[in-house]
């Protein structure tokens, strides 16, 4: 507790005004948000899930749920591109607690107490323990481990305390899950009938000659694709292509550009903070204070630093190191404290030559391989280059590094070695360990140093004075457009404005093209705006956007726009195979006269082993109407035009081969069953969805 006493002590300010911040970004959010309360929303639902009404405050506490396993995790606060990943999570667990508890209570499932001490340590260990508690020796999971680890949690920093118990909360949900998905599996079962038509469509074969006529054998301009056929393709096949609830818009983006102004100021500012970071003698609170996505500052091995601070030789109390660029982001770090820790950990680089088997003659390949490769690099070969020629495992393209590991990471011959070493380079001699022989190199020596390190963020923004330039721009933009035909007309006269198109947007969507985060503009399209309307001016993710409703279709009808392209294809497919099949003629007994009729472009072939188990009709890809064609006919003869996936077909079979009678089909049940089982998880959770009716009101909100 010691520690915790210590990181408390010294961040103690720094954690209250970012937790205060954090508070403010939460509720200050929802405050602001088109859901508050104080906005007259409270009555308005997010969500309607099982019959059940979901009030805007529920679908909160999800989202600020994910917002502070974030923050613990990361010690900072979600950026709106990273919330705005949150939504599917935070929907996803909603549905989960509202639509699929309601199948668990039904049921009667609950998972107690001691159940999760079991997940966690009993006989019923969960898979993610049983995955990440092993012994590196043996790589085989050890309980001591566990309980070794649960000993130490109270002594643990408030990160990982955290993070276990997020961990923790967990289970319970899973189990559940778990248990409602193995009862219903129980369910599963084939029929011996099931299981003989399975066995009869894999083991009946037939062979056969074949004309394969693509569509592209008649040309475009041989067809008429009106607006007519493309309709009359569509109203046939309206269960294709309806959708939830769509709209296509076209708009304008101003991009937020910082001047060359506000680069000169901002790195007048960036020097001024950095000079008063290095003398600062409170790093927390300035780094909170200063950074624009606060990080709390933290206790760091050298595995634990930012890669920037990790290729330093040497790091010293009170050093500055950076700015490092990011993007349009400048990160720099302080050391505000330097101590010395009771674990130790290295860094090192490894060549590994593996032996394809456990024989002697194999190992010896693989040692000699290894000392040839460690005379090249004893020469003065690039130790790295030889990696990446070399090298057998993940680290090969990284030049063997490893990077920083601790006590314990790595299989005993391995650590013996770098741990033991008392300066930084290569070992002179291969290394054995399990995975076969190694080239070592010690990148850096044992340390049990710690770093408190303060991390601050600036980016580099547009002023007032670009912002007001920008968005001037486009509200002329609006001012001169008024309404669609205005909107093209200004984009006509201004050649250097560029008008955007964006079809079949869901209420759902996280990005707009390249607009991400769109919430504002979804929320327009979706409740206030009309075919034609022209919409305000909307800061997206450093634009300023003017958008006009072209288009907008309520859920189950279907987005023409949106899907013409695909609709026209399908369309002009049909209309070809019309006039292949016109050009063929009625009488295809001969399918080398119907090829000629054609003439280069249609295919004469032959296919064997053709099965209903497979659908494949040889190059002609997968065509399951013809294969059953081909099964279904008698030797010699022909079947009719077969319109196909990607053209028309003529199938004449040559011979037929039924499958024998047989009473013993239970390898074709058990395979069916397995088939069956390893699909439920997917269609028990559409099933739950669809039983629940879910009316998703999102877009009026967020």
């Amino acid at each position: 507790m010691a520690l915790i006493g210590k990181i408390r002590e010294k961040t103690g300010w720094t954690i209250g005004i970012i937790a205060v911040g954090l508070i403010l970004f939460i509720v200050g959010g929802d405050i602001l948000s088109p859901s508050s309360i104080l906005r007259g929303n409270n009555e308005r639902n997010v969500a309607i899930i099982n019959g059940e009404k979901i009030a805007p405050a529920r679908f909160d506490a999800e989202m600020n749920e994910l917002r502070y396993n974030y923050y613990i995790n990361t010690t900072k606060t979600p950026t709106a591109a990273e919330d705005a990943q949150f939504m599917p999570q935070a929907w996803n667990s909603l549905i989960f607690k509202t639509a699929f508890q309601k199948e668990f209570d039904a049921l009667g499932l609950v998972v107690g107490d001691e159940e999760k001490i079991d997940m966690v340590q009993g006989r019923n260990i969960h898979p993610a323990i049983f995955q990440s508690f092993r012994n590196p020796e043996t790589g085989q999971f050890d309980k001591s481990y566990v309980q070794r680890y649960l000993q130490n949690v109270p002594k643990m920093d408030q990160k990982q305390q955290a993070s276990w118990f997020n961990f923790e909360k967990q289970l319970g949900p899973d189990r559940l899950r778990m248990k409602y998905e193995a009862l219903i599996k129980k369910t599963v079962y084939v029929t011996t009938a099931e299981a003989q038509r399975d066995y009869m469509a894999q083991n009946s074969k037939a062979e056969a000659k074949y004309c394969f006529i693509p569509f592209s054998a008649i040309p475009d301009n041989e067809i008429q694709l009106t607006e007519t056929s493309i309709d009359e393709y569509l109203d046939k096949n309206k269960s294709k292509f309806s959708t939830d609830a769509s709209a296509n818009i076209e708009y304008v983006a101003f991009p937020i550009i910082a001047s060359a102004l506000d680069t000169a100021n901002f790195f007048k500012d960036y020097n001024d903070i950095k000079a008063e970071f290095k003398t600062s003698t409170d790093d927390s609170l300035f780094a909170a204070m200063n950074a624009d996505n606060p990080a709390i500052p933290a206790w760091m091995n050298p595995g634990e630093l930012p890669p920037a601070l990790s290729k330093a030789s040497v790091l010293r109390k009170d050093s500055i190191y950076g700015p490092i660029k990011d993007g349009q982001t400048y990160r720099m770090f302080k050391i505000s404290s330097v101590k010395d820790d009771t674990a130790f950990a290295a860094r090192a680089s490894h060549i590994l030559f593996r032996w394809d088997s456990e024989s002697a003659e194999d190992k010896a390949k693989a040692m000699d391989k290894c000392k040839e490769v460690l005379a090249k690099i004893k020469k003065g070969e690039s130790f790295e280059a030889m990696a990446a020629q070399y090298g057998t495992d993940g680290t090969a393209q990284q030049g063997g590094d490893l990077g920083w590991f601790g006590q314990g990471r790595m299989v005993k011959e391995f650590e013996k070695e770098v741990f033991a070493a008392t300066k930084k380079g290569l070992i002179d001699y291969p290394v054995a360990t399990q995975f076969g022989y190694h080239i070592l190199k010690v990148t850096e020596t044992k340390t049990n140093k710690k770093y408190f390190v303060a991390q601050l963020d600036k980016a580099i923004t547009a002023g007032s004075e670009t912002l007001d330039s920008v968005s001037a721009k486009a509200e002329t933009l609006i001012s001169q457009s008024k309404d669609a035909e205005g909107f093209d007309a200004y984009i006509k006269q201004n050649p250097l404005i560029q008008k955007m198109s964006a079809a079949n947007i869901l209420t759902t969507a996280t990005n707009v093209n390249n607009l991400s985060n769109p919430k504002e503009l979804i929320r327009w399209v979706f409740t206030e705006a009309k075919e034609g309307n022209l919409s305000s001016v909307f800061e997206i993710n450093d634009n300023f956007v003017v958008a006009i409703l072209k288009n907008k279709y309520e859920k189950g009808t279907i987005n023409k726009e949106a899907v013409k392209y695909q609709v026209s294809y399908f369309a002009a497919n049909e209309l070809k195979a019309a006039k292949i099949i016109e050009k063929i003629g009625a009488d295809n007994t001969n399918l080398e006269d119907a090829a000629k009729k054609i003439g280069a472009t249609a295919q004469l072939n032959s296919a064997t082993d053709l099965s209903l188990a497979t659908g494949t009709l040889g190059a002609a890809g997968f065509e399951a109407e013809a294969v059953a064609a081909a099964l279904g006919l008698k030797p010699s003869t022909s079947s009719k035009p077969i319109i196909g996936n990607g053209g028309v077909i003529l199938v004449q079979t040559t011979s037929v081969t039924k499958a024998t009678e047989t009473k013993d089909v239970s390898m074709y049940k058990n395979n069916l069953l397995n088939s069956n089982i390893s699909k439920n998880e997917y269609f028990i959770n559409e099933a739950i969805r669809e039983k629940a009716q879910i009316e998703d009101f999102r877009y009026k909100f967020y």
